[in-house]
């Protein structure tokens, strides 16, 4: 079954919450200046930069659900922003939101196993893939 909002908010997995516009702003450059430090360790350490890469989109995808009054549960949180961000995007930008979901999973793998690899292919391409994405939330 396809996500909709209803069916999100439905399995409790986000949740409405009043529009507070100044912390949006700080949402969204604090996604801009973790995409700068993904930027500047990428030479250094291409498994941390992948990981600052996927954290810019992530506060971004935040900053766009408080953006519209919406916020994640804690649990799920990063799955969740994923959901949201195809809901809000449509199919439209599925590619947009497929490669998020990507980079969720290998962050996933990178953390909490000892499964993954990223070359320094893998980790410019997300960068380069960071910046579009939060240029599209922008």
């Amino acid at each position: 079954m396809k996500m909709n909002l209803k069916r999100l908010l439905n399995e409790k997995r986000g949740y409405r919450k009043s529009i507070d516009f100044k912390e949006v702003d700080r949402m969204f450059l604090k996604s801009e200046r973790t995409l700068k430090s993904a930027k500047a360790l990428l030479k250094i350490n291409k498994e941390d930069s992948f990981e600052l890469g996927y954290k810019s989109m992530l506060i971004a995808g935040r900053s766009l659900m408080f953006s519209l009054g919406y916020r994640p549960k804690v649990e799920g949180s990063h799955k969740t922003t994923v959901d949201f961000c195809e809901i809000i995007f449509g199919k439209d930008y599925g590619d947009l939101v497929g490669r998020f979901n990507r980079a969720r999973r290998k962050r996933n793998n990178l953390i909490y196993s000892a499964v993954g690899f990223i070359s320094l292919t893998e980790a410019t391409n997300l960068i380069n893939f960071a910046e579009k994405f939060l240029k599209v939330i922008e």
